[in-house]
């Protein structure tokens, strides 16, 4: 710039640029240093003193040519600006500034040259950004936790809220600022009262709240959620603002539902299983003493006659029995692979009789069917008894089908009372009808037990949970769908097993039940030991009867015997314990073990191990009979 440009900056203009805090260089139109502050010498790494009459082109030789042109349209009389702009250093660094660049004239008001003010905020840049990752980590752990934060002014009443929270409520996050009233408002107005009242009492004694609750969004849907928050004060103690933290607990809220269903059955369940137990033992003397007193009455006798509706009544006591235990999953069972298709068919001609002539039926059966593993006789069941709640939803004639498909989950699915369904391959059986259907409310109750929407005398109630306490113990799914005045559909998924069908062994009858042999009897019902006794004495056996296991190991230390019949379930020593230490002493003996239900001393979950012989309650003398003979004839 030479001495014409020393007198156009005075002393004073150049000591204010050389100690400013802001980052300033002073070209001439060479572009050539004239004056620049320390701090722009600091910024750049650069030496004061070695600046002054250089060019800046020198100094930054790789100085980008954007900046060029700038620098060119600024000398012709432009002045231009940026925020935040990338600036690539010469080892390779990025560096954020915002700059300013304009023209400087002398005293003539020609162009001098240019000012170029510039301030790094490549600090501030970082932080902002390690601000906003930090902030989104925050919102993807609350989303992943489903855990907002949210702030209430007490003052102006508006409660601000985390994105999270808005999701939660279903609430569109441009309705903001809301207030505690919008908050309450998403309270179910039962609750509101309760809930309010609660609030108001921690802010007033300054403890901290914790609060579950349902709550209902827009759209209709219920969620619920936990809110935990505490107080603060001004420095008068006066409370000013609350401050806490709100969760979608409705997986856990659904899950101790399930628990205290589940504990609901459960116990109703061993209720169940109990009284069809103890009734199995009277059934057994019913069945066996009117055979008794049959046998000493000639068939047209009057009294004949009404003991055979006693046995018919007692045959009806026993499918009841019979459900009960499916529904405890107290049922003895002989799962083997099966296909469902043939099942099915097996059952047709009784549904056809059982739906009449005004219900069309069809089904729909894959070719390809996968195999599954289940009791034949009990999925059966089941088969009929879903028929039969369909009819009963037709009373004026409709439509019933059933499908059958192989099914692959890709993923969880929930199925009745909230219970997942692992991902997997399932054999498929759908159930459908065109009857009146039902509402959510009874949809939430249709597999308990003794709840029924039949009028009184036409239903136990017991139907489908016996349905769905079979199908549970087969490892499977069971659940249903309706809608009122749209029908009913019942979906069952059952684990696909690989492997050949297991086809049914075929035990031939013994020819006769009459015998000779030594029968040691274990039974603590004095009723079922009694009639045990009297009917194979009458078929030729000779019997010890014993009314303990106790009893009955001291009788086999003195007597040989060829077959025990034992009780499973005994005050002590119980069934499977008796007949191990029997066979200590009889190792060639014979078991045949008795039982109102199976329990875990000779089976696996209700699943019959191989090689036991098990005679299930209530039986008559003939049962009795054939099953002793069948079990001495065994090779």
């Amino acid at each position: 710039m030479g001495d014409e440009g020393e007198d156009e900056l005075s002393a004073n203009l150049r000591d204010i640029v050389v100690h400013s805090p802001m980052s300033i260089a002073v070209f001439d139109r060479e572009m050539r240093y004239v004056v620049h502050s320390k701090r722009y010498a600091a910024e750049y790494g650069l030496e004061h003193e070695d600046l002054v009459g250089r060019s800046h082109y020198e100094v930054f030789p790789e100085l980008p040519a954007r900046f060029r042109e700038v620098h060119r349209r600024c000398l012709a009389g432009a002045s231009e600006s940026a925020q935040a702009d990338p600036l690539v250093r010469q080892d390779g660094r990025t560096e954020w500034a915002n700059w300013d660049v304009r023209p400087w004239r002398t005293a003539t008001g020609d162009i001098g040259g240019i000012v170029v003010m510039t301030e790094l905020i490549t600090a501030r840049i970082e932080m902002e950004a390690q601000l906003r990752l930090a902030h989104a980590q925050l919102m993807e752990a609350q989303r992943l936790a489903r855990v907002g934060y949210w702030e209430w002014d007490l003052a102006s009443q508006v409660v601000t809220w985390t994105e999270e929270v808005y999701r939660l409520f279903g609430i569109d996050p441009s309705r903001s600022p809301l207030t505690y009233d919008d908050y309450i408002a998403a309270v179910p107005e039962e609750a509101r009262g309760l809930i309010d009242e609660r609030v108001r009492t921690s802010i007033a004694a300054g403890s901290e709240i914790y609060l579950e609750h349902p709550i209902i969004r827009p759209d209709g849907t219920e969620r619920h959620v936990a809110i935990n928050g505490r107080v603060l004060r001004d420095d008068a103690g006066e409370p000013v603002r609350l401050v806490g933290a709100a969760q979608d607990i409705t997986e856990r809220h659904q899950l101790e539902e399930q628990l205290r269903e589940s504990q609901k059955l459960e116990t109703a369940g061993r209720l169940a299983g109990g009284v069809a137990h103890d009734f199995n033992n009277i059934l057994t003397a019913i069945f066996s003493f009117s055979e008794f007193a049959l046998e000493t009455l000639d068939e047209d006798s009057p009294a004949a006659s009404d003991i055979g509706e006693v046995l018919r009544a007692a045959e009806q006591a026993k499918s009841l029995t019979q459900q009960l235990l499916s529904f405890s999953r107290r049922r003895t069972v002989r799962p083997r692979v099966i296909q469902i298709n043939e099942r099915v068919r097996r059952v047709e001609a009784m549904i056809r009789r059982l739906l009449g002539e005004d219900i069309a039926y069809a089904t729909y059966l894959s070719d390809d069917l996968w195999n599954t593993r289940i009791d034949p006789n009990a999925l059966e069941q089941v088969i009929v008894n879903l028929a039969v709640n369909a009819r009963d939803a037709m009373p004026s004639g409709g439509r019933m089908t059933i499908e059958t498909a192989n099914v692959t989950l890709h993923e969880e699915k929930v199925g009745a009372k909230g219970r997942a369904i692992p991902a997997g391959e399932y054999v498929a059986f759908v159930l459908s009808d065109s009857g009146h259907g039902m509402d959510a409310s009874v949809l939430e109750h249709v597999f308990e037990p003794f709840y029924t929407t039949k009028p009184q005398g036409r239903g136990t109630g017991l139907g489908l949970s016996t349905c769905y306490g079979i199908i549970r113990q087969a490892d499977g799914h069971l659940w249903a769908y309706s809608e009122p005045g749209h029908g009913s559909t019942f979906k069952i998924y059952l684990p696909r097993v690989i492997g050949a069908v297991d086809r049914e062994a075929q035990v031939p009858a013994p020819m006769s039940s009459t015998g000779h042999e030594s029968i040691l009897l274990a039974e603590d019902n004095d009723q079922v030991r009694d009639l045990a006794v009297r009917s194979l004495e009458d078929l030729g056996y000779r019997v010890l009867a014993c009314r303990s296991a106790e009893e009955a190991l001291a009788a086999a230390r003195e007597h040989n015997v060829d077959l025990l019949v034992t009780d499973v379930i005994m005050t002590g020593m119980n069934g499977k314990e008796l007949a191990s230490r029997v066979a200590e002493l009889h190792p060639r003996i014979r078991v045949l073990y008795m039982s109102g239900y199976s329990e875990n001393t000779i089976v696996h979950h209700g699943v019959l191990e191989d090689g036991v012989q098990l005679l299930q309650k209530p039986f008559n003398p003939s049962d009795l009979g054939r099953r002793v003979r069948a079990v001495l004839d065994a090779e």
